[in-house]
């Protein structure tokens, strides 16, 4: 999960410092969260991280496959 967390922060076109400015959250707390060395993201987390980024929580999660870039171009 810690590779979907960083990579959907990525590709949502986010730094790190960034992202946790929209999720009012330390920088730290983001970067445990994205390296595994911090307690596993919480539901409500989850939840924040994907409206930011914009992406599902089953998506961070592994659950699903990721969206192919071209499906992506359609949803736009």
């Amino acid at each position: 999960m810690t590779n979907r967390l960083r990579k959907a922060r990525e590709t949502a076109g986010l730094s790190l410092g960034q992202a946790a400015k929209h999720l009012g959250w330390a920088h730290g707390l983001l970067h445990a969260m994205e390296t595994g060395s911090g307690s596993p993201p919480t539901d409500e987390n989850m939840r924040s991280l994907a409206t930011v980024y914009g992406c599902s929580v089953a998506w961070l999660r592994g659950e699903t496959a990721p969206i192919s870039e071209e499906n992506r171009a359609l949803l736009r």
